[in-house]
Protein backbone atom coordinates (compact mmCIF):
# COMPACT_ATOMS: atom_id res chain seq x y z
CA UNK A 1 0.00 0.00 0.00
CA UNK A 2 1.29 3.27 -1.04
CA UNK A 3 0.61 7.10 0.55
CA UNK A 4 1.62 10.38 -1.54
CA UNK A 5 0.70 13.72 -1.36
CA UNK A 6 0.56 16.02 -4.36
CA UNK A 7 0.28 19.67 -3.57
CA UNK A 8 -0.88 22.19 -6.54
CA UNK A 9 0.08 25.35 -7.96
CA UNK A 10 3.61 25.82 -7.15
CA UNK A 11 4.84 28.55 -9.68
CA UNK A 12 6.73 31.83 -9.92
CA UNK A 13 5.01 33.50 -6.79
CA UNK A 14 5.49 30.74 -4.33
CA UNK A 15 8.61 32.27 -1.69
CA UNK A 16 10.38 28.80 -0.40
CA UNK A 17 9.57 30.12 3.07
CA UNK A 18 5.44 29.48 2.02
CA UNK A 19 6.62 25.65 0.97
CA UNK A 20 8.39 25.02 4.26
CA UNK A 21 5.88 26.90 6.68
CA UNK A 22 3.50 24.20 5.51
CA UNK A 23 5.53 20.69 4.86
CA UNK A 24 8.69 21.38 6.87
CA UNK A 25 7.45 18.80 9.60
CA UNK A 26 6.51 16.59 6.78
CA UNK A 27 9.89 16.71 5.35
CA UNK A 28 10.78 15.71 9.29
CA UNK A 29 9.47 12.90 9.36
CA UNK A 30 10.74 11.48 6.25
CA UNK A 31 7.57 12.12 3.67
CA UNK A 32 7.95 13.02 0.63
CA UNK A 33 5.41 15.69 -0.91
CA UNK A 34 4.73 16.12 -5.19
CA UNK A 35 4.21 19.53 -6.33
CA UNK A 36 2.02 20.19 -9.57
CA UNK A 37 3.88 23.36 -10.68
CA UNK A 38 3.12 25.75 -13.32
CA UNK A 39 6.13 26.27 -16.00
CA UNK A 40 4.96 29.85 -16.84
CA UNK A 41 1.51 31.15 -15.05
CA UNK A 42 -0.65 33.41 -16.19
CA UNK A 43 -2.18 34.55 -12.92
CA UNK A 44 -6.17 34.53 -13.63
CA UNK A 45 -6.93 33.88 -10.28
CA UNK A 46 -5.59 35.09 -6.65
CA UNK A 47 -4.96 31.86 -5.75
CA UNK A 48 -2.22 31.11 -7.57
CA UNK A 49 -0.25 33.43 -6.04
CA UNK A 50 0.30 34.28 -2.04
CA UNK A 51 -0.17 37.93 -2.40
CA UNK A 52 -4.08 37.21 -3.19
CA UNK A 53 -4.25 40.54 -4.95
CA UNK A 54 -4.84 41.40 -8.84
CA UNK A 55 -1.74 40.77 -11.20
CA UNK A 56 -0.26 42.07 -14.31
CA UNK A 57 -2.25 39.09 -16.66
CA UNK A 58 1.11 37.89 -18.23
CA UNK A 59 3.00 34.74 -17.94
CA UNK A 60 5.27 34.64 -14.75
CA UNK A 61 8.14 31.58 -15.63
CA UNK A 62 9.49 29.42 -12.50
CA UNK A 63 12.97 30.24 -13.23
CA UNK A 64 12.65 33.63 -12.38
CA UNK A 65 12.21 32.52 -8.75
CA UNK A 66 15.63 31.71 -7.97
CA UNK A 67 15.10 30.81 -4.11
CA UNK A 68 12.25 29.03 -5.17
CA UNK A 69 14.55 26.50 -7.30
CA UNK A 70 17.33 26.17 -4.61
CA UNK A 71 15.13 25.25 -2.39
CA UNK A 72 13.68 22.60 -3.91
CA UNK A 73 16.70 21.49 -5.55
CA UNK A 74 18.22 21.10 -1.97
CA UNK A 75 15.36 19.36 -0.80
CA UNK A 76 15.49 15.40 -2.32
CA UNK A 77 11.68 14.62 -0.54
CA UNK A 78 10.44 17.81 -3.19
CA UNK A 79 9.02 15.77 -6.31
CA UNK A 80 8.19 18.06 -9.29
CA UNK A 81 5.19 17.53 -11.31
CA UNK A 82 3.95 19.44 -14.82
CA UNK A 83 0.64 21.11 -13.91
CA UNK A 84 -0.53 22.60 -17.20
CA UNK A 85 1.62 25.20 -19.07
CA UNK A 86 0.09 28.17 -18.02
CA UNK A 87 -2.35 27.52 -15.82
CA UNK A 88 -5.04 29.85 -18.37
CA UNK A 89 -8.57 29.84 -17.65
CA UNK A 90 -11.17 31.97 -20.12
CA UNK A 91 -14.33 31.90 -19.90
CA UNK A 92 -14.97 28.69 -18.46
CA UNK A 93 -12.33 26.99 -21.11
CA UNK A 94 -9.88 25.39 -19.42
CA UNK A 95 -6.28 24.59 -20.96
CA UNK A 96 -6.47 20.81 -21.08
CA UNK A 97 -9.92 20.74 -21.68
CA UNK A 98 -8.75 21.98 -25.38
CA UNK A 99 -10.76 20.37 -28.68
CA UNK A 100 -9.19 18.24 -31.36
CA UNK A 101 -7.80 21.07 -33.41
CA UNK A 102 -5.77 22.60 -30.54
CA UNK A 103 -3.92 19.56 -30.49
CA UNK A 104 -0.63 20.53 -32.02
CA UNK A 105 -0.31 23.01 -30.11
CA UNK A 106 -1.14 21.42 -26.90
CA UNK A 107 1.49 19.01 -27.67
CA UNK A 108 3.74 21.45 -28.15
CA UNK A 109 3.20 23.55 -24.72
CA UNK A 110 3.40 20.03 -22.67
CA UNK A 111 6.57 19.64 -24.36
CA UNK A 112 7.89 22.94 -23.71
CA UNK A 113 6.58 23.08 -20.21
CA UNK A 114 8.07 19.77 -18.96
CA UNK A 115 11.23 20.26 -20.33
CA UNK A 116 11.72 23.60 -18.84
CA UNK A 117 10.44 22.25 -15.20
CA UNK A 118 13.25 19.35 -16.20
CA UNK A 119 16.11 21.98 -16.68
CA UNK A 120 15.20 24.80 -14.12
CA UNK A 121 14.70 21.85 -10.95
CA UNK A 122 17.64 18.95 -12.55
CA UNK A 123 14.34 16.60 -12.41
CA UNK A 124 13.12 14.01 -14.41
CA UNK A 125 9.22 14.62 -14.92
CA UNK A 126 7.23 11.88 -15.25
CA UNK A 127 3.83 12.85 -13.98
CA UNK A 128 1.02 15.78 -15.02
CA UNK A 129 -1.87 16.89 -13.07
CA UNK A 130 -4.37 18.74 -15.11
CA UNK A 131 -4.67 21.95 -13.84
CA UNK A 132 -8.72 22.44 -12.89
CA UNK A 133 -8.93 18.51 -13.06
CA UNK A 134 -10.11 18.99 -16.59
CA UNK A 135 -8.53 17.03 -18.98
CA UNK A 136 -10.02 16.64 -22.67
CA UNK A 137 -9.22 13.27 -25.60
CA UNK A 138 -6.93 16.02 -26.60
CA UNK A 139 -5.40 16.84 -23.66
CA UNK A 140 -4.75 12.78 -23.04
CA UNK A 141 -3.14 12.65 -26.39
CA UNK A 142 -1.01 15.70 -25.46
CA UNK A 143 0.20 14.56 -22.20
CA UNK A 144 0.97 10.85 -23.90
CA UNK A 145 2.83 12.43 -26.28
CA UNK A 146 5.39 13.72 -24.10
CA UNK A 147 5.48 10.00 -22.03
CA UNK A 148 3.65 11.76 -18.86
CA UNK A 149 1.31 9.72 -16.61
CA UNK A 150 -1.52 11.48 -14.94
CA UNK A 151 -2.91 11.62 -11.54
CA UNK A 152 -6.54 13.17 -11.50
CA UNK A 153 -9.71 12.90 -9.15
CA UNK A 154 -11.35 10.17 -7.95
CA UNK A 155 -11.57 8.19 -10.92
CA UNK A 156 -11.41 7.91 -14.95
CA UNK A 157 -13.73 9.92 -16.93
CA UNK A 158 -12.09 10.16 -20.19
CA UNK A 159 -13.11 7.25 -23.68
CA UNK A 160 -10.76 6.91 -25.91
CA UNK A 161 -11.09 3.69 -28.89
CA UNK A 162 -8.83 1.37 -27.13
CA UNK A 163 -9.43 -1.86 -25.22
CA UNK A 164 -7.81 -0.65 -22.35
CA UNK A 165 -10.83 2.15 -22.13
CA UNK A 166 -13.26 -0.22 -22.33
CA UNK A 167 -11.74 -2.62 -19.36
CA UNK A 168 -10.79 1.09 -17.83
CA UNK A 169 -14.56 2.30 -18.36
CA UNK A 170 -16.63 -1.14 -16.63
CA UNK A 171 -14.03 -0.58 -13.81
CA UNK A 172 -15.31 2.98 -13.34
CA UNK A 173 -19.01 1.75 -13.43
CA UNK A 174 -18.69 -1.05 -10.97
CA UNK A 175 -16.80 1.49 -8.71
CA UNK A 176 -19.46 3.83 -9.30
CA UNK A 177 -22.50 1.00 -8.57
CA UNK A 178 -21.06 0.11 -5.14
CA UNK A 179 -20.63 3.62 -4.25
CA UNK A 180 -23.53 5.45 -5.07
CA UNK A 181 -23.64 8.99 -4.18
CA UNK A 182 -20.29 10.28 -2.62
CA UNK A 183 -17.70 7.40 -3.87
CA UNK A 184 -13.83 6.97 -2.79
CA UNK A 185 -11.03 7.14 -5.02
CA UNK A 186 -10.51 4.32 -7.51
CA UNK A 187 -7.99 2.19 -5.30
CA UNK A 188 -5.52 1.32 -7.91
CA UNK A 189 -3.52 2.37 -11.07
CA UNK A 190 -5.05 2.09 -14.15
CA UNK A 191 -3.03 1.16 -17.21
CA UNK A 192 -4.31 3.05 -20.71
CA UNK A 193 -1.57 1.45 -22.71
CA UNK A 194 0.31 5.04 -23.42
CA UNK A 195 -0.08 6.41 -20.16
CA UNK A 196 -1.65 5.27 -16.73
CA UNK A 197 -3.80 7.26 -13.71
CA UNK A 198 -3.91 7.04 -10.46
CA UNK A 199 -6.60 9.07 -8.40
CA UNK A 200 -6.92 11.16 -5.68
CA UNK A 201 -8.80 12.71 -2.75
CA UNK A 202 -9.04 16.67 -1.93
CA UNK A 203 -7.97 17.92 0.92
CA UNK A 204 -10.14 20.78 2.76
CA UNK A 205 -10.83 21.91 6.35
CA UNK A 206 -14.07 20.41 6.58
CA UNK A 207 -14.02 16.65 5.01
CA UNK A 208 -11.76 15.12 7.83
CA UNK A 209 -14.42 12.33 8.74
CA UNK A 210 -15.03 12.10 4.78
CA UNK A 211 -10.92 11.28 4.44
CA UNK A 212 -11.08 9.21 6.91
CA UNK A 213 -13.87 6.73 5.24
CA UNK A 214 -11.80 7.27 2.12
CA UNK A 215 -8.42 5.94 3.55
CA UNK A 216 -9.98 3.28 5.14
CA UNK A 217 -11.69 2.06 2.29
CA UNK A 218 -8.57 2.23 0.19
CA UNK A 219 -6.53 0.03 3.08
CA UNK A 220 -9.01 -2.42 3.15
CA UNK A 221 -8.68 -2.96 -0.89
CA UNK A 222 -4.42 -2.49 -0.47
CA UNK A 223 -4.17 -0.17 -2.58
CA UNK A 224 -2.94 3.78 -3.41
CA UNK A 225 -4.10 6.70 -1.52
CA UNK A 226 -2.97 10.06 -2.81
CA UNK A 227 -4.30 13.53 -0.75
CA UNK A 228 -4.20 16.72 -2.54
CA UNK A 229 -3.69 20.33 -1.18
CA UNK A 230 -2.89 23.66 -2.43
CA UNK A 231 0.01 25.62 -1.12
CA UNK A 232 -1.84 29.06 -1.32
CA UNK A 233 -4.96 27.51 0.10
CA UNK A 234 -3.87 25.76 3.34
CA UNK A 235 -4.65 26.80 6.80
CA UNK A 236 -4.49 25.27 9.87
CA UNK A 237 -7.88 23.43 10.04
CA UNK A 238 -6.66 21.79 6.39
CA UNK A 239 -3.01 20.94 8.11
CA UNK A 240 -4.27 19.71 11.09
CA UNK A 241 -6.33 17.49 9.05
CA UNK A 242 -3.69 16.22 6.61
CA UNK A 243 -1.60 15.69 9.74
CA UNK A 244 -4.54 13.27 10.88
CA UNK A 245 -4.83 11.22 7.44
CA UNK A 246 -0.80 10.64 7.66
CA UNK A 247 -0.86 9.44 11.40
CA UNK A 248 -3.81 6.95 10.35
CA UNK A 249 -1.78 5.93 6.97
CA UNK A 250 0.98 4.48 9.53
CA UNK A 251 -1.28 2.76 11.73
CA UNK A 252 -2.93 1.37 8.47
CA UNK A 253 0.49 0.37 7.51
CA UNK A 254 0.88 2.33 4.09
CA UNK A 255 4.30 3.15 3.00
CA UNK A 256 4.90 7.13 2.01
CA UNK A 257 6.26 7.47 -1.59
CA UNK A 258 6.68 10.14 -4.04
CA UNK A 259 3.68 10.26 -7.02
CA UNK A 260 5.78 8.58 -9.43
CA UNK A 261 6.60 5.67 -7.33
CA UNK A 262 3.23 4.98 -7.84
CA UNK A 263 2.67 4.12 -11.30
CA UNK A 264 6.60 1.63 -11.20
Amino acid sequence: MKFAIRDDDLNFFTPPGLVEGWYGDIFTANIPVGFATVPFVLPFKKSLHPEGKKMELKEYPVRNNPDLIEYVKDNSLIEILLHGYNHEVSERKYEYGAKSENLHNLKQNTRKGMEELEEIFDQEISVFVPPHDVLSNTGVRAIESAGLNVLRGRGSKNFLMRKVYASGFIKMVGHKIVHPGHHPPYPYVLDFDKHKEAYCCRLRDDNLEQLKKDLRYVAKKEGIFVITAHIHNLNKESKYNLLEIIDRARDYGFSFCKPSELFN
